[in-house]
């Protein structure tokens, strides 16, 4: 799994695109300020910052399963 912050300087959410181009089954995970889809791939999962470590479990089972 890829856990990746949504905002990348010059990228926007490029970049899960990108992992998604090389590696289609590969998980992501967005982490985000801004709660919002980047991109329709595979239905990204995408929590907001601040966030609590059980929230980044059940995200992470959620994208895995």
């Amino acid at each position: 799994m890829v856990i990746v912050d949504s905002f990348i300087p010059g990228m926007r959410g490029q970049v899960a695109l990108r992992v998604k181009q090389m590696a289609p089954s590969l998980p992501v995970l967005m982490i985000t300020t801004y709660l919002e889809r980047p991109g329709d791939f595979d239905k990204p999962v995408a929590i907001g910052k601040p966030f609590a470590i059980e929230e980044l479990r059940w995200a992470s089972a959620k994208r895995l399963s």
